[in-house]
């Protein structure tokens, strides 16, 4: 309730003159659906109850489809109840819907909190971003992230919505833009004022559930998301793994070793700069190779059954 409360009330502080709130109410809380009644005497909000019960597919995407088709305007931008945008969002990423561009990729961080868990996190959702707003600037967009995605409704019609992957617990975002995005049609708005931030997971198994939920569509993707996801993957393993043995093999190689991770150090600075994401820069390092732990962690959530459920029991 109260990160209900928190998003409505940014999202009346918008500073774009002119636009509608579609909340999607699917769930069986009493508290939510009269805070909910009481706010409708706000000619910008729109409240549809979706009952949960009558869903055919796993996951939001059935209640989101419905949103969607509720909406009175051609432009969707979505966000989750648990996210806060600034007073500019709407306007920012407008601004990069200009002719030819049907969907607009936004960034959404984490909130900065204490803790090895929330660094983790954080460093993760960076690097996420830098490869899809990368793939997306090189002209092969794969994937964005649902808290912060703007596209058009007739884009979303001549996919027929989320009809090829209604099956999957998950890729309303990723899925989505895979199959409706291209070099031409798709842009990326990382002005600050845009960022969409949001709490992270607040323990180690409320985080390893989410990811397991979004692991469960990867097996979905193209092979062009495959192969840039995999490229990744193997080289970030190769190079932090490799790195002691560069390391231990005399002097060139061991300031060669120490020259490319100056230079890895500097361009994660120049990215984390860029995304907010500077209190970061000083524990690259360290954070690198805790990740090596977490990419081998969650290779092996993989071969486990994936969820079945969108929030965890």
């Amino acid at each position: 309730m109260q990160k209900l409360e928190r998003l409505l009330k940014s999202l009346f502080d918008q500073s774009y003159p002119l636009y509608e709130i579609v909340v999607v109410n699917d769930g069986p809380h009493p508290d939510i659906r009269e805070y909910l009644r009481r706010q409708s005497n706000d000619i910008r909000l729109t409240v549809l109850e979706f009952d949960a019960n009558t869903k055919t597919t796993p996951g939001k995407k059935a209640p989101l489809a419905a949103g969607i088709r509720a909406a009175k305007y051609d432009w969707i931008l979505l966000t989750d109840a648990d996210c806060v945008p600034g007073p500019e969002w709407i306007s920012e990423m407008m601004d990069h819907a200009t002719p030819g561009i049907e969907m607009v990729l936004g960034v959404a961080p984490f909130f900065a909190r204490p803790g090895f868990l929330n660094l983790l996190q954080r460093f993760d959702t960076l690097l996420i971003a830098i490869q899809y707003i990368g793939a997306t600037l090189r002209g092969t967009p794969f994937m964005g992230v649902g808290r912060n995605l703007l596209y058009h409704r007739s884009l979303f019609e001549m996919m027929k919505g989320f009809s090829s992957h209604a099956h999957l617990l998950s890729g309303d975002d990723d899925l989505f833009v895979q199959s409706a995005a291209n070099r031409n049609n798709t842009s990326v708005c990382m002005h600050p004022s845009a960022f969409v931030f949001s709490e992270a997971p607040a323990t180690w198994t409320a985080w390893m559930h989410q990811k397991r939920r979004h692991l469960s569509a990867s097996s979905a993707y193209s092979v062009i998301a495959k192969l840039q996801t995999s490229v990744f993957v193997v080289s970030w393993l190769l190079v932090w793994i490799g790195l002691p043995f560069v390391l231990s093999s005399g002097n060139f190689w061991f300031n060669a070793g120490i020259a490319g991770v100056m230079l890895l150090w500097l361009l994660f600075a120049f990215a984390a700069h860029q995304l907010l994401y500077r209190q970061l820069i000083p524990w690259y390092p360290f954070m690198a190779v805790s990740y090596c732990v977490m990419l081998c962690t969650f290779a092996f959530i993989l071969t486990l059954r994936p969820p079945k459920s969108w929030m965890r029991s």
